[in-house]
């Protein structure tokens, strides 16, 4: 069976056990899913108008549960398609966080820092699956620029005082790409604003992604910049060939694999002071300035402390940024999720995690080029516990799974003679993802 087959709409006996079939289709009561994209916003001007405040993310969670139990009523779309998505990156992550459990009672190395990460990591999914029990396919547009309403806000808040001395001395944006400093420039912020800048193009939303874009390159994150180049790049490059990479399931994820295997030799080439000479020639530079001071910084440190980089059944969740605290870093992250993950959970599980984080995104190739946007980030950045990016990556992805959905269902009715031969094949949003 091809990925095709696997995906095309499938038709399903109707319930009968007393209680009313879960629907996927749009209804005619409005839906109440507004509430949790403005709960999220709200977190996010909070984190915006005061730092201390960053930690109101977290509550989305259990906010979350109380609107879904509240709420009961108003849930109008039990899926069949985005839930199971949502759940197998919860089972997942909550496989890797119970054996680095196992590994920390092991070593006695169990702390605090372990119980603070694996919230940060599980809390977007809990939110984001009580979230989309009541979401209506057809509202998916007004959502997204609900939630980049917020975002946009929240980042307009932050760079107040940069943006009000660049609308007054405008040379300081040719100034900044000289220098690499902006005063407009935020925090992670810039990678949300990113991705919102990707969904909009995938989706056709012009002025959307010229915003998203404009707020983007304000925000100034090179790296950011550096993923969507990458991203584009990688589109103009399979978005004729994408289906045949559909159909070889696993191609993708391999592929994924050695790129992300290759950045770790790099990485570790690099610290041990193999490319030195070579960075040299050819920027004129040290490999430590060439990567910000991590060379020197954070990767040495950590390395020093551990040994080695290669440990195979990994050190714990929460190992290495207290080690960076203790050694008093400038750097108090790793900014490096793949680096970091590598060291914390282990061969085996590294390999599973990067292999199935793409496994789960072949539904399309926007949304396939949304996890290599997020992957870009993993490699120089300590997004994976951000549950700010995270609640918008998820959203984002079934927001883009509905427009597989409905595209599919289009061809289907093409292809069928017209809508009616479609709706008796099953509706679009009956598929499964991969």
């Amino acid at each position: 069976m091809t990925l095709d087959e696997a995906d095309a709409p499938v038709e399903r006996a109707p319930e009968t056990d007393g209680e009313a079939a879960p629907s996927d289709s749009p209804t005619t009561e409005r839906s109440v899913f507004w509430v949790f994209p403005t709960l999220f916003g709200i977190s996010l001007l909070l984190e915006s108008i005061a730092d201390e405040l960053r930690y109101a993310k977290y509550l989305l969670a259990p906010a979350g549960f109380v609107l879904w139990a509240a709420l009961a009523r108003k849930r109008v779309h039990r899926s069949r398609t985005y839930r199971p998505y949502v759940l197998r990156f919860l089972g997942l992550f909550l496989a890797m966080i119970g054996a680095s459990l196992v590994v920390h009672l092991g070593g006695g190395t169990l702390s605090g820092r372990f119980f603070e990460e694996a919230t940060f990591i599980v809390s977007p999914l809990i939110f984001v699956l009580f979230a989309f029990e009541f979401f209506d396919p057809a509202d998916r547009a007004r959502h997204a620029r609900l939630m980049f309403f917020f975002v946009a806000a929240s980042y307009i808040i932050q760079a107040g005082q940069g943006l009000i001395e660049v609308a007054l001395h405008p040379w300081l944006l040719i100034e900044g790409l000289r220098t690499s400093n902006m005063p407009t420039e935020t925090g992670y912020l810039a990678y949300v604003l990113g991705s919102f800048f990707l969904y909009f193009h995938f989706t056709g939303e012009r002025r959307y992604s010229l915003v998203a874009l404009v707020l983007t390159v304000f925000a100034f994150k090179r790296l950011e910049f550096v993923a969507l180049v990458g991203v584009l790049l990688t589109k103009g490059l399979v978005e004729h060939s994408f289906r045949r990479l559909q159909r070889l399931r696993w191609t993708v994820p391999y592929l994924a694999l050695a790129v992300n295997a290759a950045y770790l030799a790099l990485v570790i080439a690099l610290v041990s002071g193999a490319l030195d000479e070579l960075v040299g020639e050819l920027t004129g530079t040290s490999a430590n300035a060439v990567t910000m001071g991590r060379v020197s910084g954070a990767f040495g440190v950590v390395e020093g402390e551990l040994g080695g980089f290669v440990v195979w059944w990994g050190k714990g969740l929460g190992t290495v940024t207290p080690i960076l605290q203790h050694e008093g870093t400038t750097l108090l992250n790793l900014h490096s999720d793949v680096l970091k993950n590598f060291i914390e959970f282990g061969v085996p599980l590294f390999v599973v995690w990067l292999v199935l984080f793409y496994r789960f995104h072949l539904r399309s190739l926007p949304i396939t080029l949304l996890a290599l946007h997020l992957n870009v980030l993993y490699m120089a950045e300590n997004v994976f516990i951000y549950a700010g990016y995270s609640v918008v990556f998820y959203t984002l992805v079934i927001f883009l799974m509905a427009d597989a959905d409905e595209k599919d269902g289009a061809t289907l009715a093409d292809s069928s003679g017209g809508a009616g031969a479609a709706q008796e094949r099953g509706t679009p949003s009956e598929t499964s993802s991969p």
